[in-house]
């Protein structure tokens, strides 16, 4: 059931609009029972206790999670695989040491190479550009 602003007066909705079992004639009134009309107060709080209790549900699903096996198996993979990117990084392996106008260039054809290549971009140009400089 809802109130019909412009026109004034209330709708039963099930009555205008719903299945077919349930659609009938007089479905506009001036005015409804006391006990049929919408308690705005009431859903409101009924939406409020129901995101309530999806939001304990949801902390319960993580808490549950955090304390799980597969959890702390998790945390144990990203720990080392931080450990050996670290290791990676002291060690100097990829590393190499330019002076600034070749580290621009370097960062260019970098990243001109990961944008353009996937849309078949002409290498030669690329390389010709990056040599003139």
């Amino acid at each position: 059931m809802s109130q019909r602003k412009k026109r004034g007066g209330w709708a039963c909705d099930a009555g205008q609009s719903g299945a077919p079992h349930e659609l009938h004639a007089d479905y506009y009134f001036p005015e409804p029972k006391i006990e049929s009309r919408p308690d705005r107060k009431k859903n409101a709080q009924m939406k409020r206790d129901t995101w309530a209790a999806h939001q304990i549900l949801i902390t319960n699903r993580w808490q549950a999670w955090r304390e799980s096996a597969e959890c702390a198996e998790h945390q144990l993979r990203a720990l080392r695989l931080s450990i050996e990117d670290s290791k990676r990084y002291l060690s100097f392996q990829d590393t190499k040491t330019l002076c600034r106008p070749c580290a621009a260039r370097e960062d260019y054809q970098h990243i001109a190479r990961s944008e353009y290549l996937s849309d078949d971009f002409d290498v030669a140009e690329l390389t010709l550009w990056t040599e003139d400089r």
